[in-house]
């Protein structure tokens, strides 16, 4: 990986996705071979509530990071009451503020609407402008279109090509933003 670059992975459900991201991050071992990570990573699980531990949004989130993701009004609630899309962008925060050089984020646009996903798009070109290194899981082909310098596809658990999303999406039969 490239600090200050965005890669996107794309494949089918099942193909090892976010299996790669946990092997990335630490959380999961991989089978064989080594991982090197000389930086500091974070990862934004799919199933972001596993990460809320505390009673209200403002003891997880910075209120700085609460600013500039737009989620300001949040800071008092508890954080399982929140809808989807406001669970995911408190998760973001969270790993934002970990000040971590490479970010992992599995599926970071479910629940968003298109104008929280502009805004995280945003965010995220603002990140990897700023040197961090961005490497997303999604089913969101026009999000990885957008935001990524790279899209990688996923097949029976390798990469099994990785290009700019310009020549990606133009020659794919099946993966088409």
């Amino acid at each position: 990986l490239t600090a200050g670059k965005c890669y996107a992975i794309v494949g089918a459900n099942g193909s090892g996705k976010s299996t790669l991201l946990g092997v990335m991050a630490g959380v999961l071992k991989p089978y064989a071979g080594k991982v090197q990570r000389p930086v500091p990573t974070a990862l934004l699980p799919q199933t972001v509530q596993y990460l809320f531990t505390r009673d209200r949004v403002d003891q997880l989130v910075q209120a700085e990071t609460l600013q500039h993701l737009g989620i300001a009004h949040l800071a008092a609630r508890h954080p399982l009451d929140l809808s989807g899309g406001e669970s995911r962008l408190v998760g973001l925060g969270m790993v934002l503020d970990t000040g971590a050089d490479t970010l992992l984020l599995d599926e970071p646009t479910a629940g968003l609407d298109a104008g929280a996903k502009a805004q995280l798009g945003d965010r995220l070109r603002h990140l990897c402008a700023a040197g961090k290194t961005v490497v997303l899981v999604t089913h969101d082909l026009d999000f990885a279109e957008q935001v990524a310098d790279d899209v990688a596809m996923m097949f029976d658990g390798e990469i099994a090509c990785m290009e700019p999303p310009v020549d990606f999406f133009a020659d794919n039969v099946f993966y088409r933003a």
